[in-house]
This record gives structure tokens, sequence and C-alpha cells, in this order.
């Protein structure tokens, strides 16, 4: 028997014969936050069924009828565009030639392929039959006929015309008439956020900025749940890839309608993100990233046709940036592009602390890489009270003589608390000796804050918003795993931590946390406090840079080829490293 769900307030409908909500809402393109991928841990995919007040959750609730389900409209969500910015050399790889578009005449055998070839020979100054070579595009080749019409030529008013041929990394992708504007898109794939910003690449100014939530996360908070969900989903890969394209495709929408650019003047896209997110974009299957040894499936850097997968020119192209590793993807070579890695002069930490935890430990010679399994904490999964960096969001947290004070995203009421936040509150409680050095309550300090929550002490922040002792264990895990990195890092390229100059935070997490409470709580070492300097998303701003100047995306090669991955999970020393790492700072009784 086949039922009818309905989601509000989107209106969107689903025709399913079973299952439950939350497969029923990923069916219609409705987005519902699963952090746990479904399995029923998270607690956080409430919906209401049919107006009742009471909210079940979606991954546990069977659709057994036609039903009405109201999604829970979260507010605006606090997503990081801004990066600090470096200036380059402008010569993108995209470029266009005005051409004279001449008339065949009698005797003229050429075929349209190689009367244009000749006419960008001599536009850009070198002599019709001079040899110069451009590899054959069918695609254009079969269109050119009319467009040499549209250009003038081919029995033009005149005979003849002007028009401009479209080059991309050296060759012949368009001919266009003479209009608009050359513009580029630049992708940064977030496992939680995507970012887009249109460029035009002739002035290097970026027009419009757009970003949304990764719509993948309806399959699972974190990499690992999504590539299960493909590799044991009959449609899974499919599903996934779907997704996130038609977030870019939204996306690109969105930044042309605010620049008043037509899709079809955007001509090429550059790509950054994680090893798992380029994998999904591209339908690969991640199989090889989540068994051992964790290798990706590509890692090349890749130019590939827009045709079918993004709605700029169809006569497009995407450029994909390099993977280092299995989980140091291009979202940590865009990083590395935008902090001028191939020209530093002194030895500098960059952590990119997201749903995953990547860092790049770099002097003027060798850079070492490695990834670490700390973002959910701090991306509101697996925290009680968690959420993501919204209205309605704790996002500072301070103590100061027993008086907690805090504040929250839009200036309402507290719903929740997102990654600043909740890394604020945890150091606030270990200054205050509320977090003893074992990460445990000591529940007679401010014991007025404290109550029992599913058999386990829990301290009360506000009305509604809590820490119960499970959460300042992931807390634990998370600063134990980022902090237990940089010490292998830095003992992988034999240098000391004192000796780090300077310590690059990227990402939305990094940008609005506070380092005084990274080092309070021994997230990064005390010693490094005055060298932290926030870059914002710098991986979009590498993704920029790509499409701005043929010599970062060159370097992105480079620089990808030489990093020297370090898989932690394989050094006999990570563990005691880890485990040493786990307590916060201060002394036990």
């Amino acid at each position: 028997m086949s039922f009818t769900v309905r989601f509000l307030p989107s209106g969107l409908l689903a025709e399913v014969d079973g299952g439950t909500i939350l497969e029923a809402a990923i069916a219609a393109g409705v987005q519902i936050d699963a952090p746990c991928g479904g399995n029923g841990t998270c607690g956080k995919c409430l919906v209401s069924v049919d107006g009742s007040p009471e909210r079940v959750r979606a991954c546990a609730t069977e659709v057994t009828r036609s039903m009405t389900v109201t999604v829970g409209e979260s507010g605006r969500h606090r997503i990081l565009t801004d990066a600090v910015q470096r200036e380059v050399a402008l010569d993108p790889p995209l470029k266009r030639v005005r051409v004279k578009i001449q008339k065949s005449s009698p005797g003229d055998s050429r075929s349209e392929w190689r009367k244009l070839t000749d006419a960008v020979t001599a536009a850009t100054g070198g002599a019709v039959g001079s040899g110069a070579v451009f590899k054959p595009n069918p695609a254009l080749a079969g269109v050119l006929y009319d467009r040499f019409a549209e250009c003038g030529g081919n029995g033009g008013r005149n005979g003849d015309g002007e028009g401009e041929a479209v080059l991309i990394d050296g060759e012949i992708a368009d001919l266009r008439a003479p209009f608009g504007r050359l513009c580029a898109a630049a992708f940064d794939i977030g496992t939680t956020t995507i970012v887009c910003y249109l460029l035009d690449v002739e002035s290097g100014q970026t027009l419009a900025v757009a970003s949304v939530l990764n719509p993948q996360s309806r399959f699972g908070a974190d990499v690992i749940q999504r590539s299960n969900y493909v590799l044991e989903a009959s449609d899974g890969a499919q599903a996934l890839q779907s997704a996130v394209r038609s977030a870019l495709n939204l996306l690109l929408n969105e930044v042309t309608r605010q620049a008043g650019v037509p899709l079809c003047d955007v001509y090429a896209a550059s790509v950054v993100g994680n090893t798992c997110m380029h994998h999904l974009f591209l339908g690969l299957s991640p199989a090889s990233l989540v068994h051992s040894p964790y290798n990706p499936a590509l890692s090349d850097p890749l130019v590939l046709s827009s045709d079918g997968v993004l709605d700029i020119n169809r006569m497009g192209r995407i450029f994909m940036l390099p993977n280092i590793a299995g989980f140091v993807g291009a979202d940590t070579v865009g990083v590395m592009i935008a902090a001028g890695f191939d020209q530093l002069d002194r030895l500098t930490l960059a952590i990119d602390i997201g749903t995953n935890g990547e860092m790049v430990l770099a002097d003027e010679k060798r850079a070492v890489a490695c990834s670490t399994a700390a973002g959910p904490a701090f991306e509101g999964a697996k925290i009680t009270c968690g959420m993501r960096g919204a209205e309605g969001a704790i996002d500072h947290i301070s103590i100061d003589g027993g008086a907690l004070r805090y504040s929250v995203i839009g200036g309402g009421e507290a719903e929740g608390i997102c990654g600043s936040g909740l890394l604020d509150a945890v150091a606030a409680l270990v200054s205050a000796e509320v977090i003893l050095p074992s990460g445990a309550f000591d529940t007679d300090v401010m014991p007025e804050r404290f109550f029992t929550y599913e058999g386990q002490p829990a301290f009360r922040l506000s009305e509604k918003v809590f820490l119960t002792q499970r959460d300042v264990r992931e807390v634990q895990l998370a600063k134990g795993a980022l902090a237990a990195g940089i010490e292998m890092l830095a003992a992988r390229l034999g240098v000391k931590l004192e000796e780090i100059e300077r310590v690059l935070i990227a990402g939305a997490f990094g940008n609005y946390m506070s380092p005084e409470s990274a080092c309070g709580i021994g997230l990064i070492p005390a010693v490094l406090r005055e060298r932290i300097m926030p870059v914002g998303n710098a991986a979009g701003e590498g993704a920029k840079l790509a499409l701005l100047s043929v010599e970062e995306w060159r370097i992105a090669e480079r620089l990808a080829r030489s990093a020297d991955f370090v898989e932690l999970a394989a050094d006999p020393g990570f563990q005691d490293c880890y485990v040493d790492n786990l307590a916060f700072p201060g002394e036990e009784e």
C-alpha cells in the first residue's frame, strides 16, 4: 500500500510504501537534520505529525498511513564565507580573445574548426598557418557554423564579423558574440556547509557570495556515515551525488541572480572539499576511504566538462583541486594555497577544524599533514544540547566570580549550544574547577547548577541548555585527538612545539572560537597562544585563487604531491600521545 507524506513548511510530497519519516524526507528532498545518520542515537531529527504538539524522531517513526509532517524551521545559520586574502598576479586559466570572423569564399576548403583556430592564432600574434595547434573540440566544432553566423560571418549582413573565442586552460572552449562578463564560480564543499563565490576573472573581483547547509547531512553528520550509506543503499551513490550537485546549482543560480550575470557567462568552476566530499561529488565509490589503508580512489587534479554537471555554460570546465590523502583533501590544499605555503619563511601550523580536523605543519622545505577525528563535537553532533551556529545557539560563555554569562546568536532565548560556545563552556568550567583535569564534574562546586540527566550529572547553563558528563567526554576526545595530531606532526618534522612561529586556524569553528579557551583546555598548546591567527574560509579562498592564477593552480598540485601524509592510526606512538592529551590542564589531588 502506498502512502502520501506531505512535509511542511516546504509543501514537498513523498509517495512511499512504508519505511521511516526520515526515509520519506530523503525521497522528497526535504532537509531533516540527522547527525547520527538515522541510527536513532542523536535525538535531533524531531518532527511533528498531523499537527500534534508532541515531537517524534523521524528516523524511528514508521510511515503506516498518509500524513502531514512538520519539520522545525531552523534559524538562519552562521556560515563563514570571508577569509584572509592574499594578492596574486592575475592570470586566470579562463580568457577570451577577440577574433575576426570571415565569410567563407569559394576555394576555401578549411573546416569550420580550422577557420576558428586560424583566427585565434592570428589574434594572439601568430601567423595563420604558423603551426599553432589547439586540441580539437567536437562539441564546439559541431555548432560553429551557427556561431559564425551569430558573430556576423557565414552570410552575415556584412559578410565578415567579430566574435570572441573563450579559452580555458589554453584550449578553445567556445565562440560567442562579444558581450558580457567572463565569470567563474569557486566552491568549497564542506561536510556541513557549502559556499559559492562568483568571480569576474578579468578583474579578480568577487561579484557575489552564497552559502547553504550541505543537504547530505540528512544521510549523516560525518563522512563515515555518508560513506556507509553509499555502500549499503542501492541508490546511495546517486542520492549523495544528486544532493550535493543540486546544492551547487542552487548556489549558482543565487550568485548569478545577485550579480545580474547570466549563467551562460560562467565558464569555469573550481571545487575543493575533503576527500570524501570530492568522491561523492564525482560519484566515486568511497569504499577505499573507509577500509584500511584508507586511500583515495583518485587524488590527481582534474579538469572536467561542465556539461550535465553544473548549470554553468555547457562549454565550460570544472577544476577539481587535488587531494593529499584519504582524509586530507583538496580543502586542505586550498588552505595551503591561501596561506602561501609555497613561499613560507617560518615554521607554520595550519589547522582546519570542521567536522574533521585536518592540519599541516610546514617550513620552507618540508610539509607534513594529518587528519584527526575531532570535529563532530564542535559541529553540535553527539552533544546533548548541541546545534550548529544558528540563531538561538549559545556562542560564548564566561564565568566571573561565580557568575555565569553567555551570549546567544540572534540575541533571543538560548535553544542550544554551538561549537564556540561549547569550547568556552568547558574552558570556563575547567578554570572554575567545576571540571577536574580527569574530565569528571566536581558537583560540590556551583552545586545549584547540577542535576541528574539520564543517570549522569549535568551542569545547567541556561533554562534549556546544559552540559552532561558525556558531553564533556566528547570534548575530551576531540581535543585529545587534535592536540595529539599537533604533537605527532612536530615529532615527524623534528621540531619542538615552541618553535612553531605561526598558527593559522581555518574554518568556521576556528574563526569564532576563543584562542584563550582553545589553549585553556589544551586543544592548542598554551605556548602558542599569541601566535594564533584566524584566517576564515581559507579553503574557499584557495579555490578562488586557483581560478584567478594558472600558477596557483599548478602550485596546488605541487603542494599536494610534496606533503608528507602522517597516518596517525598506523603510528605506534599515537595511542600513547592521544591518551596523554585527554586530560585537561590542572593538577589532580
